[in-house]
């Protein structure tokens, strides 16, 4: 019979909940990277045409009075795509221009 002590069993849980839970994020993130999540950010960059290597081009849309008005939005210009987080242009131009969006 093998004795262990409470220390060496408390650091065995630690470092398998460790392994385990960089095995959950590097398989998210894989299977993100493959288009198999259907994440935001996913169709994001298969669908809006802001989205440039990561990050937002920062074009905006909106219709006021029926005209389209359309400026440079320098807060989200040239900063990481934050579809997961929200964003007007994604979800009111984007996702309803999208099967199943």
């Amino acid at each position: 019979m093998v004795h262990r002590s409470k220390y060496n069993i408390q650091n065995h849980i630690k470092s398998t909940t460790n392994l385990y839970y960089f095995l959950f994020v590097t398989v998210n993130i894989y299977l993100v990277s493959l288009g198999m999540v259907n994440s935001n950010l996913n169709k994001a960059k298969n669908y809006c045409a802001n989205y440039w290597s990561g990050n937002c081009m920062g074009a905006m849309m909106q219709r006021k009075e029926g005209k389209l008005v359309m400026w440079l939005d320098n807060d989200k210009k040239g900063k990481p795509c934050n579809a997961n987080e929200g964003c007007d242009y994604f979800e009111n131009i984007v996702v309803k221009s999208i099967d199943n969006g």
